[in-house]
């Protein structure tokens, strides 16, 4: 074990225990973080697990990541659809002081953003980082678009000035060859990275992805998630950097 501890990533996706999580964890960072996959399949059971992990998430990850609470470093959320129930929980509980990192993907549906608004603003001064991607699908209830717009009012909020580009890796439109996905909720075939927008103010990041229906939320899934875990391998990279878990 490295001296300087353990990172941990905790995935919250119900397709996440196929997900190559721990090949992008094992490619992308130069210290391979554990990662674990947080059980669930719709937002009401994430948040149940993550209102039992917010109680002692260092505890509990440490359990999971099978290693010793002193030795925790540093840890990651990483949510696809559903999962944001995992995060919403933890981000309103004693366990935000305990996250680092943040991805979000296509996921947050919910007005209760005062907790996520508070860490958008910790990532906006630099204490933690916060990356949103979102389609424009609008479902029945609060949508991605509305929901992460709004927790980067938690970053303007600051006053912090100045923005900045995301890596050429995650903005360039250029992909190796079309792709088709989709399921019975919409086709589509890609010619080009679909991002149209990204909003940053310091760590907090939001990149929109035109289309709203399936297929963009499984291009997120299964195009861009892989682009933030080497983002965040990136910023790890530098062992004096992110919101080290206290010492006990």
């Amino acid at each position: 074990m490295d001296s300087l501890g353990i990172d941990i990533c905790l995935t919250a996706f119900s397709c996440s225990g196929s997900a190559p999580c721990s090949l992008w964890a094992h490619e992308y960072f130069n210290e391979m973080p554990r990662v674990v996959w947080v059980p669930g399949t719709n937002s009401t059971q994430f948040e149940a697990v993550g209102t039992d992990a917010g109680r002692d998430l260092v505890g509990w990850a440490a359990q999971r990541a099978k290693c010793e609470t002193r030795d925790v470093r540093r840890i990651a959320v990483v949510t696809f659809s559903a999962g944001w129930g995992f995060v919403h929980r933890l981000l309103n509980s004693p366990a935000r002081q305990h996250i680092d990192s943040i991805i979000l993907l296509d996921g947050m549906h919910t007005n209760d953003l005062t907790a996520a608004k508070l860490f958008a603003a910790d990532a906006a001064n630099k204490r933690t980082w916060l990356c949103m991607a979102h389609s424009q699908i609008k479902p029945p209830f609060v949508s991605t678009s509305i929901t992460n717009r709004e927790v980067m009012r938690g970053a303007y909020a600051t006053g912090v000035q100045g923005c900045e580009l995301a890596p050429d890796y995650v903005t360039s439109a250029v992909l190796d060859k079309p792709v088709t996905l989709g399921n019975q909720y919409g086709r589509r075939t890609f010619d080009r990275d679909p991002l149209v927008e990204q909003d940053n103010v310091g760590d907090a990041w939001r990149l929109e992805y035109e289309g709203d229906n399936a297929a963009i939320h499984i291009y997120i899934a299964q195009f861009t998630q892989p682009k933030l875990w080497r983002w965040l391998g990136e910023r790890w990279a530098d062992p004096t950097r992110g919101n080290r878990v206290p010492t006990p």
